[in-house]
């Protein structure tokens, strides 16, 4: 099936809309013509069972059920290249690849595609997990920008796949990344990636391999595992080199670099990168394999990077093995030539076993080795054995050599620091190592002991310089022929076009130069640089602009060359509010590995321009309340938290403006904890009025909060809101009910059994006001109670839930069959007043006197006043007032009686040794205690500090101190029994300078400088560390973008404060002779900026000479006028150097010479005038301004003899200049012919023409045409 135009809309409900059905065989290829292809139900959109090609056109495609938009089935191949997709989408199937009914694409091709949203709840592009074809994915030359959070999957093939993505952008949000099967390989090369993961996928139980993840050249913001992830996952090769490897910051729980659980990797290999993981979540950061048994043997290699490494699993090591990693194989871990920070685990109970940064993790039995060369590392372990903090890290014993499980002689560290202590190499004359037993690469380039083919006599012809061999003199008469990737590995720059500049000529930039630089592997360690030339013609150059459309200014890139990548070295830039998407050229997209030859197409085109590309980053903020309380719920943090109500509740949903527009809001009410993954599943209901809560149950209320450029958030009551409504059951009993036993016969030997509390909420259950026990199980179960037989009373019982619904029930319990019930209590004394130490019995009369049960209980409402014995007897502990109560068993009845007990005076006695010390300007409050009688009164001789008062009736000492210093007083306590004082002091020290940050802004510079912190006070301004924009050089530090430049080198900080750097035109030498150079009329300058206007101005000429000319003896100046004494050019971007030249003084001519020759002849003699010539010098130079006429030299009129005539008049005629004399009419006789000319006025004769017939020819005659003649 082939479209190659046309407007068509399919529609299918089965098999495909357009495509072919099951057990056929074809294909579809679309090359252009506007389609829309709308698949339903189980229906594909563009495929079925066809092969597809789309090369061109304008499509739209949807599927509203279960289908694939393009592909399919019965492992067919999808093709895809250019821009012919405007829109695709599959609510429940896959956008891109296959559905699995019948087979998975076999293979899935993209190409130079800027592919709009994918949309759908599934599978973006590719298979399912499940699918065993293998096949392909190629994505090259692509942006593909998936911030649909629907999707769960994004780039996926099932086992034995291969997912190959080149110079590509992709931005796959949330929970979808990229993931292959069992036996699969990824392969990313000169792109830009934001991802969930680089992994191969969860499945089965048994082992599954992936055989190898490559990550070349290209940036990475992932928010999970690169590698393997799950049980019995396990990877070949890692491979990383020349990338930038980071966690997003907007989702995810942390990422790492290893395989699964019960899994091995063979290597993992990180060159020429840098890596940051600051939150790896589960396992080691870079390494793996959980409780591992026999993984084989394994390397780890970092060379030439910058790694940060992180974990926050207490069991693993940052880098390195997991716990309870065993078996007879090797793990090596080569760290060359980088900077490493690792953070490892917990400490364990013995306080001395832990697990360290680098390394192998508890539990773990393996042969293990590290070997540290030329690099810098910190690894940290930490000092606690459970609730990890940042603060609480120490180095952990690698530069000991005494790590957990690992012998001393399994580590190496040569040439490195290491926890702060650095170790040498110990070389000899050969660069070979006592220490290590390696040659050290840099030592033996500096000696001249390398010699390096390839690399000299170097002309230019377009391709690249590379070594052609190295060799290495190890001995007297002994060389080594090294081999790359065995003993060196070596990367290259500007190693194409020409240049010429060795490094210690003049001008050298070492930013242009060509250069390899060497890193030592195997038996060689170190670094090496090596600058050569290329010579040859300077190829043309081309400049590349930067429109950032709102975003940091980028500087013009010039002297890009043809075939180079326009965005090497160049930094995104960044816009507030907004998420930089990429650059576009003309509305081509440019990736990484885009050239200036891909854009421009044309060597005659100069320059292009990049435009930024970027969608709004700013996201809705809301809140959601409850009426009348004011806690407010404005994220999406979950806990098991809960808030009970007894009746209903009112919940409000607000959301500000977003962008100066209004916010669309959805509330969702379930009892279930959602992320915000299944979130956006679920369906929100339009929020119109406030929340009525009125259903007993658990409730989470969610808010979908959206802005009018599409971002979503979402938030959520952080616990649950339970609404309970009903009171808890108390249930064994009859509320007001008598129970009792019969003495003459045994009904049971617990009356009151098991009386139990229940309800889902339940908070208190209480008998006779004492609490029983509630456990956390019991808080959603019940609770009981059993009295014992012995026990004859009455007991009230209290259950309460957590949303304050009470429940209460009275029963009384005897034990004979002649029951008298107590009708009240009195006692014998209604107060009393002790003395401390004191005793005296109070007498409880219950009434009445015959009452069955006459027992009671005694109580003090303050027992550290008073105390009561279980017969009455109160005893007198210290001054104060406590109230006795005695309440009888049966019944509850209750009399008291108030207890007042005096205690003697006490002089007082200070018990405040020492007073704390305090800052100026911090609040300070401490109060003085003495023990005595109160009240007490407290004063004070000597002086406070200033800034504190003593108050008299407190002894608080309270105020803001104002000056430091230590001060000395006595301070004296006081009532009426007597006085205390003591001696004390207070030290108040300086105010602590508040510390700040500072930060540094490069103000249209290039790089990044970072930020300090704890800044207080006088600050050294630091050099500049950002790269200088194109033709400026730092000026300074200031304040403000556009401000004035700092004076001196310090600065006071005295709040949070960004140095911006100051730009100047970089200024290039100007050397003068015999002139000088000013701006305008300035004074005299030796250096200017490009783009200045200078103004030459020559020195007086020697004698016997006058000015000629400038001459520009170096540099690219263009002279307005190189003649004149004073001129001006514009400074171009490098040295100049120009000269006045003079000459002798000319001959002055004086023109008194009357000369008449041709040379000297102005205007020739006429007729009527004379010649006129210019005059001469008597040098023989002629004017060309003075004259001379030469008299007598006028010719006078040449008459012609003939007479000219017309038909009117004749005359004679001068045949120079044409003048007439003697004109007249002419004069005709009797005839019509003038007498005196001789004009003759004939009419003219009239032909009278006659038509000869035509003849042919015969034998004797010719033949004619037919003509005319005149008689």
């Amino acid at each position: 099936m082939k479209i190659t135009g046309g407007v068509i809309k399919a529609v299918s409900n089965a098999e495909a809309a357009i495509g072919l059905c099951e057990y056929s065989t074809g294909s579809v290829s679309i090359t252009d013509g506007k389609i829309t292809a709308i698949g339903q139900g189980s229906a594909d959109g563009i495929g079925g069972y066809a092969d597809v090609s789309i090369t061109g056109g304008e499509i739209d495609v949807s599927v509203e059920g279960s289908g694939v938009a393009i592909g399919g089935n019965g492992g067919k191949s999808i093709t895809i290249q250019g821009n012919a997709i405007k829109s695709i989408s599959s609510k429940m199937g896959t956008c891109i690849g296959g559905n699995n009914r019948n087979g998975s694409a076999k293979d899935i091709t993209i190409l130079d595609a800027e592919l709009p949203l994918l949309g759908g709840e599934d599978l973006l592009i590719g298979n399912r997990v499940s699918d065993d074809r293998g096949g392909n994915i190629t994505i090259r030359n692509c942006r593909i920008l998936s911030t649909d959070v629907v999707a769960v999957e994004g780039i996926q093939l099932g086992n034995n796949g291969n997912i190959q993505i080149e110079n590509s952008e992709i931005m796959l949000s949330r929970a979808k990344g990229i993931r292959t099967g069992d036996g699969g390989s990824i392969t990313i090369r000169d792109s830009q990636l934001v991802t969930n993961g680089i992994y191969m996928v969860e499945e089965g139980t048994t082992q599954r391999k992936l055989k190898r993840l490559e990550i070349t050249n290209s940036t990475v913001v992932t928010s999970d595992v690169l590698g393997s992830t799950g049980k019995f996952t396990s990877v070949g090769e890692i491979v990383i080199h020349g990338s930038s490897i980071r966690q997003s910051e907007d989702y995810g729980n942390g990422y790492s670099i290893v395989c699964g659980e019960y899994g091995s990797f063979d290597r993992i290999d990180i060159q020429d990168s840098q890596i940051d993981i600051p939150d790896a979540n589960y396992g080691a950061a870079i390494g793996g394999g959980k409780y591992t048994k026999d993984p084989g043997n394994s390397v780890i290699r970092i060379a030439n990077s910058r790694v940060s490494a992180h974990t926050r699993d207490r069991w693993s090591t940052a880098i390195g093995r997991d716990i309870g990693s065993s078996g007879d194989g090797a793990l090596r871990i080569f760290i060359e030539n980088s900077t490493v920070t690792a953070k490892g685990g917990w400490l364990f109970a013995d306080d001395t076993d832990y697990v360290p940064g680098i390394g192998i993790s508890y539990k773990s039995s393996l042969n293990a080795y590290i070997q540290v060369m030329d690099s810098t590392v910190e690894s940290f372990r930490h000092t606690k054995r459970r609730n990890m903090d940042d603060s609480d890290y120490v180095y952990d014993d690698l530069h000991t050599k005494k790590l957990p499980g690992i012998p001393a002689e399994n580590i190496s560290i040569c040439g490195s620091t290491v926890n702060g202590t650095h170790i040498d190499h110990s070389l000899d004359e050969y660069g070979k190592c006592s220490l290590c037993g390696k040659y050290d690469i840099g030592y033996c380039y500096e000696k001249g002991l390398l010699t390096m083919e390839g690399l000299t006599d170097c002309a230019y012809d377009g391709s690249e310089k590379k070594l052609t061999g190295l060799s290495h003199k190890t001995g007297g008469n002994e060389t080594k022929q090294l081999t790359e990737n065995t003993d060196y590995t070596a990367t290259y720059s500007n190693n194409v076009y020409p240049y010429t500049l060795n490094p210690n000529d003049a001008g050298f930039d070492p930013e242009k130069a060509p250069k390899v630089t060497l890193y030592g592997t195997g038996n060689y360690c170190g670094k090496a640089e090596h600058y050569f030339t290329i010579s040859g013609d300077e190829q043309p150059s081309y400049t590349v602009k930067f429109d950032t459309a709102g975003g940091t200014s980028i500087s013009n890139k010039t002297g890009v060359r043809w075939e180079q990548r326009v965005l090497d070295g160049v930094e995104p830039p960044t816009r507030t509010d907004y998420e930089f998407r990429g650059w576009s050229c003309s509305g081509k997209p440019v990736f990484p590995g885009t050239t200036y030859a891909d854009l421009a197409g044309d060597k005659n085109v100069q320059s292009i321009t990049l435009t930024a590309q970027w969608a709004a980053a700013w996201y809705p903020e809301g809140e959601i309340k409850i009426e009348g309380e004011d806690t407010v719920w404005n994220g999406f943090e979950s806990d098991y938290s809960a808030r009970f109500y007894n009746t209903e509740q009112t919940v409000t949903i607000s959301a500000a403006e977003s962008g100066g527009k209004p916010v669309e809001i959805g509330y969702l009410i379930t009892d279930e904890d959602l992320t915000k993954a299944r979130c956006t599943k679920r369906d929100f209901t339009p929020y119109t009025e406030p929340l009525k809560l009125n259903t007993d149950g658990q409730h989470i209320v969610y808010a979908k909060l959206t802005n009018a450029e599409g971002n979503v958030t979402y938030l959520r009551t952080t616990g649950r809101i339970v609404i309970d409504t009903t009171a808890p059951e108390i249930v064994g009993i009859e509320d007001g009910k008598t129970y009792y036993q019969d003495d003459g016969e045994t009904i049971t030997a617990y009356p009151i059994s098991d009386v139990t509390a229940i309800d889902m909420n339940l908070d208190s259950f209480s008998v006779n006001g004492k609490p029983i026990s509630i456990s956390d199980a019991d808080k959603t179960k019940s609770v009981s109670f059993s009295a014992y037989y012995e026990e004859s009373c009455t007991y009230k019982f209290i259950a309460t839930d957590k949303a304050g619904n009470v429940t209460e029930k009275t029963v009384n319990l005897y034990y004979n069959d002649k029951v008298v019930s107590v009708t009240g209590v009195s006692l014998n004394e209604s107060s009393i007043t002790l003395d401390v130490g004191g005793s005296k019995t109070l007498t409880a009369t219950v009434a009445p006197d015959n009452a069955t049960n006459k027992k009671v209980r005694w109580t003090s409402d303050k027992e550290t006043a008073a105390t009561v014995s279980e017969d009455g007897v109160v005893t007198a502990v210290a001054g104060g007032t406590a109230v006795i109560t005695a309440t009888t068993h049966d019944g509850l009845f209750t009399a008291s009686c108030t207890v007042t007990v005096n205690a003697p005076d006490a002089p007082p006695s200070i018990t405040t040794d020492t007073l704390p010390d305090g800052k100026v300007g911090e609040a300070y409050s401490q109060t003085l205690i003495a023990t005595g009688t109160e009240p007490i009164t407290w004063s004070i001789s000597g002086e406070l500090p200033k800034g504190l008062t003593l108050k008299e009736t407190t002894g608080e000492i309270s105020g803001t101190p104002t000056a430091d210093g230590t001060a000395k007083f006595t301070v004296k306590a006081t009532n009426s029994a007597g006085s205390d004082t003591k001696e004390l002091s207070i030290t108040i020290a300086k105010a602590a300078p508040a510390e700040h940050t500072v930060r540094f802004n490069a103000n249209g510079g290039g790089g990044t400088m970072a930020d300090v912190t704890g800044v207080s006070g006088s600050y050294t301004l630091p050099s500049c560390g950002f790269t200088e924009p194109e033709g400026k050089q730092f000026k300074g530090w200031s304040t403000s973008a556009d401000g004035s430049v700092i004076s001196g080198t310090t600065y006071e900080v005295s709040s949070d404060t960004t140095f911006y750097a100051i730009w100047e035109s970089k200024e290039y030498s100007i050397i003068v002779t015999d002139g000088k150079a000013t701006i305008g009329a300035g004074s005299e300058i030796s250096k200017a900026a490009q783009g200045t206007t200078i103004t030459l101005t020559a020195n007086a000429a020697p004698d016997g000479k006058v000015f000629d000319k400038w001459v520009v003896e170096s540099g690219s100046a263009t002279l307005e006028d190189a003649n004149s004494e004073t001129t001006t050019f514009i400074m171009p971007d490098s040295e100049v150097s120009v000269k006045a030249t003079y000459k002798a003084i000319p001959h002055t001519h004086t023109y008194d010479q009357e000369i008449q020759k041709p040379e000297t002849l102005k205007s020739a003699a006429d007729c009527t005038n004379d010649a006129v010539y210019f005059k001469s010098c008597s040098c023989g130079e002629i004017s060309t301004t003075e004259t001379f006429t030469a008299a007598g030299t006028q010719l006078g009129h040449a008459w012609a003899s003939d007479w000219s005539k017309d038909t009117d008049n004749h005359w004679k005629e001068c045949s120079r200049c044409h003048e007439k004399k003697d004109e007249a009419a002419h004069d005709y006789g009797s005839d019509n012919i003038c007498d005196t000319c001789g004009y003759d006025k004939t009419v003219p004769h009239t032909h009278n023409l006659t038509l000869v017939p035509a003849k042919a020819p015969t034998c004797t005659e010719k033949g004619n045409t037919a003509y005319y003649t005149c008689a």
